[in-house]
């Protein structure tokens, strides 16, 4: 029931019932039952640079001179209800010249979960310039997603 239909049915109860109302409208909810999250609020923790990531940083700076290279920076909320965060985004004032996943050598479970997600990112946002950067053996190899047929 809402605050504001507890005052229109204490406005014509008894006055006595009237005083209960009131007084339960102006008490602080009864706690929760032990065992019971309580509601909180999460602050999302900044994530430290993995060595490839940091190491990419370095070549989009280089290869993009005067560009704003900024770290996950955006977020894409995707039509699967899920939200993406690219590692690395180049701006040029309103002109996004980049959007980079990077993943080292070292293969972490996640890894193919966060393919997916930026595959389907670029599907979704074919606009934009999508690339994955994966350093294999020393080397990078940068794969640049064909453009969906949604796109065409």
């Amino acid at each position: 029931m809402t605050a504001a239909a507890l005052e229109k049915l204490a406005a014509e109860a008894s006055p006595a019932m009237r005083e209960a109302i009131r007084t339960a409208l102006h008490q602080p909810p009864p706690p929760a039952p032990p065992g019971l999250l309580k509601p909180s609020i999460r602050i999302p923790r900044r994530r430290k640079q993995s060595a490839p990531e940091r190491e990419y940083g370095v070549l989009l700076t280089s290869e993009f001179p005067g560009a704003e290279v900024r770290y996950e920076a955006l977020s894409f909320r995707l039509s699967s209800g899920a939200r993406y965060t690219p590692d690395w985004i180049v701006l040029q004032g309103r002109e996004t010249l980049a959007v980079v996943e990077v993943k080292g050598g070292y293969r972490l479970p996640s890894a193919a979960r966060s393919l997916l997600a930026f595959k389907e990112a670029a599907a979704q946002f074919p606009g934009l310039p999508w690339r994955f950067a994966e350093k294999r053996e020393g080397t990078w190899i940068v794969t640049v997603p064909a453009p969906s047929a949604k796109a065409a």
